[in-house]
């Protein structure tokens, strides 16, 4: 299959790739949640639980959500059996953010073989059973049919009871005693109806969502009102890969104008409206082993990143146990943001000694020996915190700061500023930070280091501090 431009680097995956081999002990996970999906439950009828719906993987941006979907379509695939087909498609919602309703997307991407990874084939598009033409003229009649099903929801109250008056007209009309069926019904109909062609009578649909938490709030919102009141069939489950934060914050957005409670309440609201949505959910939560995976993913061959510190260096450096404790916060346990943060300060590393190469003065003089923990603060730093944030922190009087509250507090402001609140793993990440006491480095030494770190090439001390 061919893969859109949006795929991100430093290993990451994208959704229906063979999983990379990770090292954060995912495959228990998947294990387990391909179990609720697929084993009977205990009630003696043979239903799979949960028989239907949705079903949550959550977790923080860059988290593994979309490593571990692939580690559960990929054994969904391979325990696919005659009597019990799986089949498995793979909607990357944010694909279609451009188009004007992602509900109408995703039908359409029923019954497009690209969405079938794994080496899969969808049964009804093989020639043997109705034509692969009949199955998508009829799944984009669907899709055409839910387009112009969203317009309709957006225009105004007087152009929405013309249209039921002109529906009553022609009902009355056309002699029928019936009331027409309702909306709903219809397009449960037609999924089920679409759901018939693509999957055989014992075998189930699994399809895995990612990246809809990328997706603006309306088209979040709409796409969870459809999987739950109209796609919902017997032979289908979703399984989601969600930031439940962003999602819930989302919510809230799409609703603020229909609703009026403070701050906190209205988040509340989002998470409830959630916890109604999935029938259940699985989250990913940090996890210690990160440091070891991110090291074997970017092939650094050391037990630990300050081992592999002293090596490039050559000797020991100040504030070792100090990097040792910053790595031991949750904030740097995310993988994506340890993947980043370790190349950045790998790059930034390479870089200085580089140029010491030629300017001889720069590791013996300019810099401390503490030089290496900053440089790796920093790349920390610069992949945590907002830029203005950052840049506050290497203007600080950081000598002053370790004095006082700690170097963290600049970051954090006074108690009753807080920028990051108690579940936010950037706070503990503050509080380490107040505790270091490895010599603080001067203006110029800083301004230097956080210079290497967002341009990663060498440059000559003197000339960079020189110039302001």
């Amino acid at each position: 299959m061919t893969y859109p431009n949006n795929r991100s680097t430093l290993g990451s995956e994208f959704l229906g790739e063979e999983p990379a081999t990770e090292g954060l002990e995912m495959g228990g996970m998947a294990d387990r949640i391909v179990g609720h999906l697929t084993k009977h439950s205990g009630s003696g009828e043979g239903q799979s639980y949960p028989s239907r719906g949705l079903v949550g993987v959550f977790g923080h941006w860059g988290a593994g959500k979309t490593h571990l979907l692939n580690l559960i379509g990929e054994r969904l695939v391979k325990q696919s059996s005659a009597d019990s087909p799986c089949l498995v498609c793979a909607f990357r919602a944010w694909e279609y953010e451009a188009e004007a309703d992602l509900a109408s997307a995703f039908i359409r991407c029923l019954v497009s073989e690209q969405n079938y990874p794994w080496k899969q084939t969808p049964p009804a598009l093989n020639e043997t059973l109705p034509s692969k033409a009949t199955i998508r003229q009829v799944a984009w009649r669907f899709a055409d049919f839910v387009y112009e099903l969203g317009k309709s929801s957006d225009v105004g109250v007087l152009e929405a009871a013309a249209g039921v008056g002109r529906a009553l007209l022609d009902l009355r009309e056309s002699g029928q005693d019936l009331p027409p069926e309702p909306v709903a019904d219809t397009v449960r109909r037609a999924m089920q109806d679409l759901m018939a062609k693509l999957v055989p009578e014992s075998g189930r649909l699994y399809v895995l969502v990612d990246d809809l938490d990328r997706c603006s709030p309306p088209n979040i919102v709409r796409l969870f009102e459809w999987f739950k009141n109209h796609l919902d069939t017997n032979r289908c489950t979703y399984v989601l890969g969600l930031d439940h934060r962003i999602a819930a914050k989302a919510i809230v957005g799409h609703y603020k104008d229909y609703m009026s409670f403070e701050k906190q309440e209205s988040l509340d609201y989002g998470y409830r409206y959630l916890d109604k949505l999935f029938e259940v959910e699985f989250e990913i939560l940090p996890n210690s082993a990160t440091e070891e995976m991110v090291l074997a993913r970017l092939e650094m061959n050391a037990g630990s990143l300050a081992e592999w510190t002293r090596k490039e260096i050559g000797r020991d450096f100040g504030g070792e146990p100090e990097m040792k404790s910053l790595l031991r916060t949750t904030a740097l346990w995310v993988p994506r943001v340890l993947l980043r943060t370790v190349s950045t300060f790998r790059m930034s590393l390479e870089a200085l000694i580089e140029q010491n190469k030629t300017d001889r003065t720069l590791f013996s003089n300019d810099l401390p020996s503490s030089f290496p923990f900053w440089l790796f603060l920093l790349s920390a730093l610069h992949h945590l915190f907002p830029p203005d944030h950052v840049e506050s922190f290497v203007r600080a009087d950081l000598k002053q700061c370790q004095k006082n509250k700690g170097i963290g507090s600049v970051l954090d402001g006074g108690e009753n500023d807080r920028k990051y609140g108690a579940t936010d793993p950037r706070s503990d990440f503050i509080m380490e930070m107040n505790g270091i006491r490895t010599e603080a480095l001067t203006q110029p030494q800083i301004r230097y280091l956080y210079r290497t770190v967002r341009e990663k090439t060498p440059r000559g001390f003197r000339n960079v501090t020189g110039a302001g």
